[in-house]
């Protein structure tokens, strides 16, 4: 009678055992996209299947930034380089929306024989259910991993090859030197016109961060951002694709063949009025300085093409603000730095015509460079925004 007693008590024993603490799994989804329907059904049947022994959390991040940065923090924990659409996460497990359909059966069997458990997610600002991930994800710090610092710094970079910059430093120099200055003087005009320019474009990108920041954060003006950020892929886009074909056309030209991707001729003159202006001017660097100024914002027209997207990705990346306006700082430093080069050139004895002719015939270079940069915003930006369609 012992004997059995026991046996009873230790296959008890076994049975309590057994049936632990469910694993978890984090299912990362959004509600509405009709191609992810298969992966949807496949773990609603996993539950089903499973039954106690697994607990699927759901977390819409169609309609949060917060649920989106907890599985863009999820994906860099697992080792994940891509950004799917659906991502289930359980024991050291990660797949996405077509490994669910494939591997989800196996992969759970082989979690549960291994005894697998799935790391604390409140780290990553996931919430408890389908609403939201918690507030936690505000303020955690999260620091936007998507969101590449050798993207940023190539594309300030070549914006300030872009010939709309560019061409205009070299005008400025050419102007100095026909007016007669000496090149030390030269050099001093122009510390105080790029200090301008890195001053004005640095404010400008921080209101514009600041504005895209209170739209997204209010209920009221949601809409105005999520079309602000369409508006800049689609011009992003378009600017790749026009300056593909300004690369054509400068390589067949030798950079005589008109582009199409510049300053309207209106802006163009109202820029060499003031570059003349301040080139004669009897107080050369207070004239100077707000010439910068003027020429900046005047130029944004054309140097925003690239300037806009990259902020407009901060956002939508989830960048935290400090770090967002150290990026920032980062991208203007690099958009000056061929600034500073002309002018340095210009005082170890080069011309504005020189460095003008050296420009023109490597248009080519500079054109094919934009393109690579608007493409790999493109697909950076789009990456971000199309998850959040379906």
């Amino acid at each position: 009678m012992r004997f059995f007693q026991a046996l009873i008590f230790s296959l008890w024993l076994c049975a309590a055992a057994g049936a632990g603490e469910p694993l978890l799994m984090h299912f990362y989804y959004t509600p509405t996209c009709p191609l992810c329907e298969p992966a949807k059904q496949k773990v609603a049947a996993a539950e089903k299947h499973f039954g106690d022994r697994i607990q699927v959390i759901r977390h819409d991040h169609s309609s949060d930034k917060n649920v989106f940065n907890s599985m863009i923090l999820a994906l860099d924990f697992y080792g994940r380089g891509d950004t799917p659409t659906q991502a289930l996460f359980f024991g050291k497990t990660c797949l996405d929306g077509d490994e669910i359909k494939e591997r989800l059966f196996p992969a759970i069997e082989k979690a549960l024989a291994d005894g697998a458990t799935t790391p604390d997610f409140a780290p990553f600002g996931a919430g408890s259910g389908d609403a939201a991930a918690s507030a936690a994800a505000d303020n955690a710090g999260i620091f936007a991993k998507r969101t590449t610092l050798p993207l940023v710094l190539a594309t300030g970079l070549i914006d300030g090859f872009n010939p709309c910059a560019f061409a205009t430093v070299i005008l400025f120099v050419s102007m100095l030197t026909a007016a007669g200055r000496e090149r030390r003087l030269i050099l001093a005009t122009g510390v105080a016109f790029i200090v301008a320019v890195f001053l004005t474009y640095l404010a400008l990108g921080a209101a514009f961060f600041e504005i895209m920041e209170y739209f997204g954060a209010s209920p009221m003006f949601k809409w105005v951002a999520l079309a602000i950020k369409w508006l800049a892929l689609a011009l992003v886009a378009v600017a790749a694709v026009l300056s593909l074909i300004d690369f054509w056309r400068a390589w067949r030209s030798g950079g005589k063949e008109k582009m199409l991707l510049v300053l309207p001729d209106g802006l163009k003159n109202r820029i060499r009025k003031r570059l003349r202006g301040a080139a004669y001017s009897g107080s050369l660097m207070a004239g100077a300085f707000v010439s910068g100024i003027v020429v900046s914002l005047l130029e944004a027209a054309c140097t925003g093409q690239t300037y806009m997207p990259v902020i407009t990705g901060l956002i939508s990346d989830g960048v935290e603000k400090t770090r967002g306006y150290f990026l920032l700082l980062l991208y203007n430093v690099m958009f000056i730095l061929p600034l500073v080069a002309v002018f340095l050139l210009t005082f170890f004895g080069m011309t504005g015509e020189q460095i003008g002719g050296i420009a023109r015939k490597h248009v080519y270079l500079t054109k094919l460079a934009l393109a690579a940069v608007f493409v790999a915003i493109t697909v950076w930006l789009g990456g971000m925004l199309l998850p959040t369609v379906w």
